[in-house]
């Protein structure tokens, strides 16, 4: 539900009427909505300023990189953490590149790494290869690198990442070796996706604190990096039971697992980089309906738009929302795949063709995973109230045809 003040009074705008203010627009497109975005990093802040901790709040810029959402957590005072040179590149043409970003991923290129350390940026450390490779690069350079090391966690399946607990001590011992260009700051963990448990971030909390006391490190390094994984409230996934807890709980769970390392060093930035939990009830998707026969409503999109259309539950409004639902039927996209549908049937009111539909909850990896296939990638527009409007800007275009050949050599 949209606030919009209206001659000194609140007015309360749903769904089902932005789907009617947005009809001079075709579908289908997506939709931000700047205040959710606000809200959210609001909301992480109140959390943090709350704490006895010292939080600092990263963004994972592959949920979605779209640059208005990008700039918008940078004058937020968001940091910016990437996995590709690819996301190097948008940050450094967006003028975003600088020593605040935070480089992960298990696969950097020597091209890529060059990029990044000439930004001053830091690098989360995955094997002993790139590790070489750094120094090699700072050497050249006669650069002094800030690096962090990512740990394998014991708790999760995501394990094909990082450094084993078996291999720390090692790894620890070869850092030093290049300690003339190389300087570890960190230590960084990452145990997966939409987590509902929050005691899983107590359990990887406690690895990290074990690891960096047994050491020592824990005196020299400035952060310890606990990932994303934070879930977004709206859209469970078709698997999920539960629902999620309050990112305070996470908070909590986080802070139970680091008491010892706290009492010995309050002041070591904790890092969280959540993606979905920031971004994914920002945006929309406004489709058309195609047809609505034989049990099944199809649209002029699908999951080539929405990758997670048929494995979460997104939620879904109608331009007809005040009738009553009439009919309980499947709700298709325009491939031709098996696949290509939501995971349950809908209810839906007396739709016809041309009608329209907002499916919610699509901020994270909507657009950054949307494709050309059978169909364009589609615009982006964002809005934002004013005193008696809503404001609609476009911000991405619909993709041509043009776009699409500019690549190829004809």
């Amino acid at each position: 539900m949209l606030i919009l003040k209206e001659n000194g009074k609140i007015r309360l705008i749903s769904k089902s009427k932005l789907i009617e203010i947005t009809k001079r627009f075709d579908t289908p497109f997506f939709l931000i909505d700047s205040s959710v975005l606000e809200k959210k990093i609001t909301e992480f802040k109140c959390l943090f300023s709350r704490s006895k901790f010292n939080y600092k709040l990263y963004y994972s810029v592959k949920t979605n990189y779209t640059p208005f959402i990008l700039k918008f957590l940078n004058k937020m005072n968001v940091g910016l953490e990437v996995i590709s040179g690819f996301e190097v590149d948008i940050l450094d043409e967006l003028g975003l590149l600088s020593p605040e970003v935070i480089i992960n991923g298990p696969s950097k290129s020597y091209k890529e790494l060059k990029k990044i350390i000439q930004a001053g940026a830091t690098i989360q450390l995955d094997s002993l290869e790139e590790l070489k490779c750094i120094n090699e690069i700072a050497d050249n350079l006669k650069k002094k690198v800030r690096v962090g090391l990512r740990v394998q966690p014991l708790n999760s399946n995501w394990k094909r990442f990082g450094i084993s607990s078996d291999e720390i001590k090692k790894f620890l011992n070869e850092i030093q070796k290049y300690k003339d260009h190389i300087t570890l700051v960190g230590m960084h963990c990452h145990i997966g996706t939409q987590i509902l448990d929050p005691s899983l971030y107590k359990e990887t909390a406690k690895q990290l604190e074990n690891i960096v006391i047994d050491s020592e490190i824990y005196k020299t390094i400035k952060y310890l990096n606990l990932g994303g994984g934070l879930p977004s409230y709206m859209a469970p996934l078709t698997h999920h039971k539960n629902e999620p807890k309050p990112y305070s709980e996470y908070l909590k769970a986080i802070e139970e697992g680091l008491k010892t390392l706290h009492s010995l060093r309050s002041d070591i930035e904790i890092l969280l980089e959540p993606g979905r939990a920031i971004v994914d009830e920002s945006t929309d998707l406004v489709a058309s309906v195609m047809s609505n026969e034989n049990e099944k409503v199809v649209l002029d999109t699908g999951k080539n738009h929405i990758p997670s259309m048929n494995i979460r539950h997104h939620p879904v409004f109608f331009e007809k929302d005040s009738g009553p639902k009439v009919q309980e039927k499947g709700l298709f996209g325009c491939l031709c795949m098996r696949t290509d549908s939501f995971p349950t049937n809908i209810k839906f009111p007396d739709l016809k063709r041309n009608d329209r539909i907002l499916i919610g909850c699509v901020g994270a990896y909507g657009q950054s995973q949307s494709m050309t296939f059978i169909k364009y990638k589609p615009p982006t527009y964002v809005f934002s109230s004013s005193d008696e409007k809503l404001i609609f800007n476009i911000i991405s275009k619909r993709q041509t045809i043009k776009d699409i050949l500019s690549t190829y050599i004809i």
